[in-house]
């Protein structure tokens, strides 16, 4: 896991024009602290800050140059088949380190973009082309590893993080469409743009190439489309033999998602995602740290905790003056909107694996959409203008009269032949809605301390078989994921436990925002300049407020988007 850094501009070879890059590439340093370089190649400059993870090498510090001298290139994620892949396709090739930065480019040399399509895992990757004086951006299909994008008069710049982008902005602006989004829908992460103007996430499973010239787009490739994707079989369904199948591809997802040199912990939830996960990672590493978060006063999920599995179970408290002590550096992270007091919590628990020395750590994300998880996806009805956990997503009348209507773009719809009205529903929280945004909040919340996060379970081989499961073999009793169940029964002989109804990972923020948190709260919405930003309705606002509707709908959410937005804008517009 690391940090890339690509700027393409006239003036790159400026005395100025460097300072601002190198500037730029040490606000990346928290993603890469192993070691930071960088490449000025006519007006292109390439940065990449490192996070040893496989291959301590430092031949493999990036920019990393092909053996034929054709390409530069700079990688953020894992390839977990590298090394199958060096086997199967660059037999004749001479290596110089054991690295999979080495691994794509030498198949990007002999192949081209085409070599995406065998490359198993999370990515976004840069490679400059001398010969032909372009330079090619890619994300993997799901978006794991971010990358932003921005362009100006005649540069481009593409990023890690968009907070390395604003020192080239001079007037930087919020995207009021996006605003108005997030608050009428609660909707985010859900198209290409970001909550600032002129600033755009890279669509996954899409190769872009500018020329070096110009910027400007000289073309686009999707080396992944779901709509495209194969579904049917000739082969009888057999369900004995799918959950076979099923558990030998779970493994072997957990299993190369392990490789690494470094400590590995897991993210435990005690529900049956994490637990499954955390069974399979024990059989690979063994006994690794089970992190978990633990809020007083409420409901902790004790399975895993009281169990005689032998878990190296850690629960870390998390308290209010922890969540204040780490908000601003949370939100300075995000540099976005995110999820709520959770992910300050998630960075709480980072902090404390940091400590620990672990550089690397798996979660479960993923299961729920590909093996119809959800409560909502049982119903049709259910879907519809729901969050995954059944509430409503917004506040009525909260925009303001100035604000752009919110009804222009809303997540793109998937059409596959074949599949159900809650299947193509699942996909589309996977590609465009919920998981969007939660990979987004977890790379930089896991970054933030240096941790490499692993989502083992977002792998196109798995989602593919996925996909060849009836619905009626997924759900069934308003239980979703049911084959799932089945296996974690097997693995702990804890039926009752892997066949509980689903429980979402809770908080105490609605309770804190009325008590402890009150005064934060009202200070940063009531008190502030919130109201002279021309995003929201006053009225609807300090009624809302006052009236303690997230007590009253035992849904803070829409309290915590005014929370969040202030905070965004004191960070970085004002």
């Amino acid at each position: 896991m690391c940090g890339i850094f690509v700027s393409i501009s006239d003036n790159n070879s400026s005395a100025v024009r460097q300072k601002k890059n190198i500037d730029s590439l040490m606000l990346l340093d928290h993603r890469g602290p192993d070691n930071r370089s960088s490449l000025n190649y006519e007006k292109a400059f390439l940065g990449h800050t490192r996070l040893e993870i496989v291959d301590h090498n430092p031949n493999s510090n990036q920019p990393f140059r092909s053996f034929c001298g054709r390409y530069f290139i700079v990688f953020n994620g894992e390839i977990y088949n590298h090394r199958k892949l060096r086997n199967q396709y660059l037999t004749n090739t001479r290596f110089r380190t054991d690295s999979d930065t080495e691994t794509i480019v030498e198949l990007w040399s002999r192949y081209g973009q085409n070599c995406l399509d065998l490359l198993d895992g999370m990515f976004a990757i840069a490679v400059l082309d001398t010969y032909c004086n372009d330079i090619t951006v890619v994300r993997d299909i799901f978006g794991i590893k971010p990358l932003y994008r921005y362009c100006g008069e005649r540069e481009i710049i593409f990023s890690s993080e968009i907070r390395a982008i604003f020192p080239y902005i001079r007037c930087l602006q919020e995207n009021k469409e996006v605003i108005s989004h997030y608050l009428h829908y609660g909707l985010y992460d859900h198209t290409e743009d970001t909550f600032f103007s002129d600033i755009q996430s890279c669509q996954p499973g899409l190769a872009s190439t500018y020329s070096l010239g110009d910027c400007r787009i000289l073309g686009e490739k999707l080396f992944f489309n779901i709509e495209e994707i194969e579904i049917g079989g000739k082969r009888k369904f057999c369900p004995k033999e799918a959950e076979h199948d099923l558990k030998a591809l779970l493994q072997h997802c957990v299993d190369s998602s392990a490789i690494a040199e470094v400590p590995i912990g897991a993210n435990i939830s005690g529900g049956i995602d994490s637990s499954l996960l955390y069974c399979m990672l024990n059989k690979t590493v063994g006994n690794p740290p089970a992190l978990n978060m633990s809020f007083p006063g409420t409901l902790d999920s004790s399975y895993i905790d009281n169990s005689s599995l032998g878990f190296d179970y850690r629960r870390i408290l998390i308290d209010v003056p922890n969540i204040l002590g780490h908000m601003k550096d949370v939100v300075r992270h995000q540099t976005q909107p995110f999820g709520g007091l959770c992910v300050v919590a998630y960075s709480i628990l980072y902090s404390y694996a940091s400590r620990l020395g672990i550089r690397v750590s798996l979660d479960a994300n993923g299961l729920d959409e590909m093996f119809l998880g959800y409560i909502k996806y049982g119903s049709v009805d259910k879907i519809t203008n729901m969050h995954h956990d059944g509430t409503k997503l917004s506040l009525e009348n909260v925009l303001s009269a100035d604000m752009p209507p919110p009804d222009i773009v809303r997540p793109k719809d998937i059409l596959i032949p074949g599949l159900s009205n809650v299947r193509l529903e699942s996909l589309k929280d996977l590609f465009h809605a919920k998981v969007p945004r939660a990979l987004r909040f977890n790379d930089h919340v896991s970054m933030q301390h240096s941790i490499e996060l692993r989502v083992p379970f977002l792998r196109r081989q798995l989602l593919e078989f996925s996909l060849t499961l009836p619905d009626d073999f997924l759900m069934s009793n308003d239980l979703g994921k049911v084959p799932i169940r089945r296996l974690l029964s097997q693995e702990t002989g804890n039926h009752s436990h892997a066949f509980a109804k689903k429980a979402s990972v809770q908080s105490p923020q609605t309770k804190w925002l009325d008590s402890d948190l009150r005064d934060f709260m009202e200070s940063t919405v009531l008190n502030s300049g919130l109201f002279d930003r021309g995003w929201v309705n006053p009225d609807t606002v300090i009624s809302a407020i006052t009236s303690r509707i997230s007590i009253a709908q035992n849904n803070s959410f829409f309290i915590w988007q005014l929370i969040n937005l202030e905070l965004m804008a004191q960070a970085f517009l004002d």
